[in-house]
């Protein structure tokens, strides 16, 4: 028993050490940086710097009687430019002006003039705004929304 003993450590370090050098050639072949071919590193290059074109669109001006006022006198005149990501995002949205026109009178129109008369106000209908025409026309075409004119009463 007495010989086996130092067979038995030898084999357990071996086997450990062993281990051990699977999981660090591991944890380096992980975090080793993977090398790629001139090829793919002009691809990836040229794919970083194309950007698409911001294109703004003027969405016209808007007059909408402000809801649920104490006096039935409450407006709002606004006039909407929007940043588009791209010509083919300006396709989309005249594609869809009818549709986008209505979403822009029915959501004006269901504000209050409590609800737009602050800055966070405006910023929320803005959110909204893009939120809104976004999912209506698809695959994201607005970027930002500016109002040129903003005049409630």
């Amino acid at each position: 028993m007495n010989k086996l003993l130092p067979i038995i450590s030898t084999f357990l370090l071996l086997i450990t050490l062993s281990a051990e050098g699977f999981v660090a050639w591991k944890l380096h072949e992980k975090s080793a940086p993977v090398e790629q071919t001139a090829d793919e590193v002009a691809v990836a290059e040229e794919e970083e710097t194309v950007e698409v074109e911001p294109v703004f669109m003027d969405l016209g001006e808007t007059t909408v009687n402000l809801h649920g006022s104490d006096s039935d006198n409450n407006f709002l005149r606004i006039k909407i430019t929007v940043l588009l990501n791209g010509a083919d995002s300006q396709e989309r949205i005249t594609r869809n002006i009818t549709q986008v026109t209505d979403l822009i009178l029915n959501l004006l129109s269901a504000q209050t003039f409590a609800d737009i008369r602050t800055q966070e106000g405006k910023e929320s209908l803005k959110r909204d705004l893009i939120e809104r025409i976004n999912r209506l026309v698809g695959q994201d075409p607005i970027r930002d929304i500016f109002f040129v004119d903003f005049v409630s009463q």
